[in-house]
């Protein structure tokens, strides 16, 4: 329930309507002025009426006019209303306050305000104590009025509002003996003053709405006599501000707050419904008092609007504690939903605590949201007001008052604007108190950083490390976030600190000193984080794994800053080949296990593990009970068996992952697992990034031509370390990732065959290695076009070789060429011959491959051999006996 002052109250209650003490309780609520006469007709007839039976009607009687409601209008269920807009719930709560009460009180204080205007005509013919007399005079009035109207059944209403009016005049009575100067060194008006007072406070004293807080230092009534009695002796200099700044800090010590009053006044069914108006009525008295205090001081007495900024952030603040309602209630609506149909809010504080952390977050009313509005608006003027200080002492205490407020929210709602301003006013509080230290400590600090780091050019990048602590304090608050069930905020929160922390790790980007600092803390962070959070979440663990890859390259480029691109080709190789070396951890020991597993796990049945909940039959049980038995562990053995074989169809990785049985292991394999998926992407990158570096240093990018005085240009060898890896991730892999593995290194051999083949000598190196690892690529993928690429490789090499002329052959001439050609056909078959007798998958895809290069080479040779001779025939060219020869092998050979 709310805690602002004047506000409906709503209470729920289920009682049978055959009861005779409902009739009476409505009588007493009436009388008393807790509901109308409208109300009492409205639930009387909607839930007190029955139909009556239809009146004989005769000449001399007539219906009665009570029947005109049709009784079907009783039997109707209730119609759900459609959910009203913003502007409508303000109209009506503007209505709603708009009662009796306020234009009563609005009637007193017009007749305090005319009578003051009519008597100031006179004001001069007077003592000053006779002046201040007239305003004593009208507040004991209403205060002797407010009893004898206590004392009617019927007055209810009207003696709480003269109650009410006397309260707030207490203060402006103390006020006026100030202004009127009754309070100044001994005179005869001192006793007037002592008169006054004494009587001002024993009218707030005995008040009710005054009374006691058993959970408070100090009553309301002592606390409003406090703010009343501040305002005397602002005469002298200095004393003002001292009494505004008193006044608020025992506000903010001794006010509760609207929850507190709200607990407070829940501990028992049997408190009633004037406690709970009292006690939130005398908070905002209080508040009251502490505005006219603020008000006189800036707009009476012309204190500077600087030197009151934190007066102003306090007193924001106190109207935002005032503006909560009970934790775990919407509103209004929230009394009988937190304590149930019928209560009060009487489950308590753990009952409650309970339900706001599992029940979505509750709604306030809508004088809630004025009353937090309003606050947030006076501690954003109380910022705004002192920000600009040298010394910002209480900008920085306001900023701490702005966290309360937002901190506050974010416990009852669970707001992302709330968790935006959280992250806001924290991040500028780090600039207040930074500016709170001494200007030489300032300077001393920035200058031993600067020097340390190198950062003089940019001293700016100091940032990315001094703004550090506070990204792991939003690190630590969206843990919490997590811990409290809101998934929803905390993805928020995370993006949020993911932005932060990336922005920082841009500003420090200029200085390769701050960047490798401020990347190894990200990275310790994140594998903190990582570590701890479960389960292991993937994108998480790419990120861990990705900056700690930008750390290393960080630093080694912060201490070797002069490497060429080659060097980094061989670096980042470096690491590649580390990346997957991680990805086959354990490869081995899983495929023993799984050799192990197909040898014994047909044949055996593993032991169950007793259950004391669902022990085992006895030897003595029933044989159902024993099949039954057998055909459950034989269900698990297959479900488990095709588990192992789904997970490592769909595991993103190229390597097999052990079942275990163990939760505590299970985790720990899941979390290897994605470390290990992130380390074959990674390595993948890398590869592709060191291809990139060393294409740079091979070939031009305007005309694509070989930079052959390029000294790095034969470092494109290096990159055969990528298929070389690749082939013994394949070897140490399962099928169907063995596939994928062979593949991916088929194709990174003819990229790298795109670095040597302009480069006479290193292609030969380059087709060699490529065709003795496509030997054991086609044993990983046994397809017809592995195989189809390895005889082109293994013909690639030779036909370079006899280009270069490394045998010591002499350079072949073109029909030396046609010649080659003949012989390789001729070979090709005959290597298919033999291989069609050898047994196996693998002769049987070579000699399909060497057929169909024997195929494609023929065509192509007997083709160009028509050409030649048809052009030796019209002279064009000339004939030799080698191709002759040629064609006799061909020939031959397609025989």
């Amino acid at each position: 329930m709310s805690s602002q002052p004047n506000r409906t109250l709503r209470i729920e209650l289920i009682v049978s309507t055959s009861q005779p003490e409902l009739l009476e309780g409505l009588d007493a609520l009436l009388r008393l002025g807790l509901i109308s006469d409208d109300k009492v007709r409205q639930l009387c007839q909607r839930y007190l009426a029955s139909p009556l039976p239809l009146p004989v009607v005769t000449p001399t009687e007539s219906v009665p006019q009570v029947i005109a409601s049709p009784p079907t209008e009783l039997e109707q269920p209730p119609v759900r209303t459609p959910k009203k807009s913003l502007f409508t719930q303000m109209w009506e709560s503007l209505i709603d306050e708009l009662s009796v009460r306020w234009l009563l009180f609005l009637g007193v204080f017009l007749v305090v305000v005319s009578s003051g205007v009519l008597a100031a005509t006179q004001w001069q013919n007077f003592p000053a104590a006779a002046q201040y007399g007239v305003l004593w005079s009208y507040t004991i009035i209403f205060w002797v009025g407010s009893l004898w109207a206590g004392r009617q059944r019927n007055l209810q209403l009207t003696a709480h509002t003269l109650q009410l009016v006397t309260l707030l005049l207490v203060p402006v009575n103390f006020w006026a003996m100030d202004s009127f100067g009754l309070v100044l060194p001994p005179s005869l008006e001192w006793l007037v003053v002592g008169t006054a007072a004494l009587t001002l406070t024993g009218v707030t004293i005995i008040h009710p709405t005054m009374g006691n807080d058993p959970s408070r230092l100090a009553s309301r009534g002592f606390m409003l006599l406090w703010l009343s009695y501040l305002h005397w002796g602002w005469q002298w200099q200095g004393l003002a501000l001292v009494a505004v700044y008193l006044g608020m800090i025992a506000a903010a010590i001794l006010l509760p707050k609207g929850s507190r009053i709200a607990q407070t006044s829940d501990h028992s069914t049997a408190v009633s419904t004037n406690s709970l108006i009292d006690s939130r009525t005398g908070s905002s008295i209080v508040i009251y008092a502490l505005a006219v205090l603020l008000g006189r001081g800036i707009f009476v007495q012309g204190l500077p609007i600087t030197q009151l900024g934190l007066a102003i952030g306090i007193c924001g603040w106190l109207l935002a504690r005032l503006g909560q309602f009970p934790e775990g209630a919407g509103g209004a609506e929230g009394a009988g939903e937190a304590g149930g149909v019928g209560e009060l809010g009487s489950r308590g504080r753990d009952s409650t605590a309970y339900l706001s952390s599992i029940a979505p977050a509750s709604r306030p009313s809508f004088q809630s949201k004025v009353w937090e509005t309003v606050g947030g608006i006076l501690l954003l003027i109380g910022w705004l007001v002192t920000v600009e200080e040298p010394f910002p002492w209480q900008a920085t205490a306001v900023s701490g008052l702005g966290l309360w407020f937002f901190w506050n929210r974010l416990q009852r709602f669970w707001l992302q604007r709330d968790l935006l301003g959280i992250f806001l006013v924290g991040l500028q509080a780090h600039w207040l108190v930074w500016r709170l230290l001494p200007l030489e400590f300032q300077q001393g600090v920035v200058t031993f950083f600067t020097q340390v780091t190198n950062s003089a050019n940019y001293p700016f990048t100091l940032l990315s490390l001094a703004l550090f602590p506070y990204l792991i304090g939003m690190v630590i608050l969206t843990e919490g976030i997590y811990v409290a069930h809101r998934a929803k905020l905390a993805r928020f929160s995370e993006r949020l600190t993911f932005g932060f922390g990336l922005v920082l790790s841009v500003i420090s980007l200029a200085n390769p000193t701050l960047r490798s600092l401020n990347l190894f803390l990200s990275t310790i962070t994140l594998a903190t984080v990582t570590h701890y959070w479960t389960p292991t979440r993937i994108g998480l663990v790419y990120l861990t794994h990705l900056t700690g890859l930008l750390t290393l390259t960080s630093v080694i480029d912060w201490r070797l800053p002069n490497l060429t691109q080659p060097v980094w080709a061989v670096i980042l190789l470096g690491l590649m080949v580390l990346e997957w070396g991680f990805t086959v951890r354990g490869g081995k020991r899983n495929l023993q296990w799984l050799s192990r597993n197909k040898a014994e796990g047909r044949g055996q049945q593993a032991e169950p593990t007793p259950n004391p909940t669902h022990p085992r039959p006895s030897q003595e049980g029933s044989e159902e009970g024993n099949r039954r038995e057998e055909d459950l562990t034989k269900v698990s053995t297959l479900i488990t068996h095709y588990s192992l074989l789904i997970t490592q169809k769909t595991s993103p990785t190229p390597f097999f992952v052990h079942p275990v049985r163990d939760r505590r292991k299970s985790k720990r394999w899941r979390a290897l697992r994605i470390w290990q998926s992130s380390a074959w992407y990674l390595g993948l990158a890398l590869s592709g990034l060191s291809h990139v570096l060393l294409w740079n240093e091979t070939y031009d990018y305007g005309s694509l031509q070989v930079l052959e005085t390029n000294e790095w240009q034969y470092w494109g060898l290096l990159w055969l370390l990528t298929p070389l890896a690749l082939t013994w991730v394949a070897s140490r892999s399962l099928q169907p990732r063995r596939k994928l593995v062979a593949i991916l290194s088929i194709f990174a051999l003819g990229m790298a065959q795109l670095l040597t083949i302009f480069l006479p000598g290193v292609r030969l190196v380059s087709l060699g290695v490529a065709t003795g690892l496509m030997l054991f690529n086609t044993r990983y993928w046994r397809q017809p076009m592995a195989a189809a690429i390895t005889v082109g490789f293994a013909l690639s090499f030779l036909g370079m070789s006899l280009w270069e002329g490394v045998p010591g052959l002499p350079p072949l001439a073109v029909a030396d060429w046609f010649l080659v050609g003949a012989i390789a056909i001729l070979s090709l078959w005959l290597l298919r011959t033999y291989l069609q007798q050898l047994p196996g998958t693998l002769a049987a895809l070579y000699a399909q491959a060497a057929d169909s290069w024997a195929v494609g080479l023929c065509c192509w040779e007997l083709l160009v051999l028509t050409f030649h001779f048809l052009g030796g025939y019209l002279g064009g060219f000339a004939t030799n006996w080698e191709y002759l020869i040629a064609s006799l092998v061909t020939g031959s050979a397609t025989m």
